[in-house]
């Protein structure tokens, strides 16, 4: 896997696409603690880990509020292009972590003037991945559905290899991991 595909649009305009219809289905919504309308109240966002071009369209992150006075309350629809409140974009944080396997200086040198990913937070991707990920209930379901097995030492690569290899393509696989890590 090539540090280049980490600078390719496609793939992050590809995950924008099926953000917007995410919350284009949010948005027709009602509030679900008193049901009154949603209005639009986006906030901002410093995403890093994008090619320049695309940084003003990750900038603002979609949220709703409650129109009806006493409720106000904030609906934030779960979207691929972050891991919660995470600033790197999902799928750098996923080819980062799967292209670090095996990893050598200069790849890790490459990786962090291309984005600025210092080697510790790279470190703490590799550890979620390692040690937390594979304790959730979304991998416990979907690891059981994967046959053959994947190594859990080598996530998030193997299983990169194996949606990549099901899905036909990086744009394919991508967002498959990342609807398994948001599920």
């Amino acid at each position: 896997m090539s540090h280049k595909l980490l600078t390719d649009p496609r793939l992050f305009q590809f995950i924008l696409k099926i953000d917007a219809d995410t919350v284009a289905a949010a948005s027709s919504q009602a509030c679900p603690h008193c049901n009154s309308p949603l209005d639009r109240a986006d906030y901002w966002r410093k995403p890093r880990g994008l090619p320049p071009a695309l940084e003003d369209s990750f900038r603002r992150r979609p949220s709703f509020c409650c129109r009806a006075e006493g409720c106000r309350r904030r609906q934030t629809p779960a979207l691929m292009a972050f891991l919660g409140r995470r600033v790197y974009v999902s799928a750098v944080i996923v080819l980062v972590a799967a292209m670090q396997q095996g990893a050598t200086p200069v790849r890790a040198r490459e990786l962090h003037l291309l984005l600025g990913v210092s080697r510790r937070t790279i470190g703490r991707w590799l550890s979620w991945w390692k040690l937390v990920f594979p304790l959730t209930a979304a991998w416990r379901r979907a690891s059981g559905a994967l046959v053959p097995s994947i190594d859990e030492t080598s996530l998030p690569a193997s299983l990169l290899e194996r949606l990549v290899r099901l899905r036909g393509d990086i744009f394919g696989g991508v967002p498959s991991l990342l609807k398994l890590v948001m599920d």
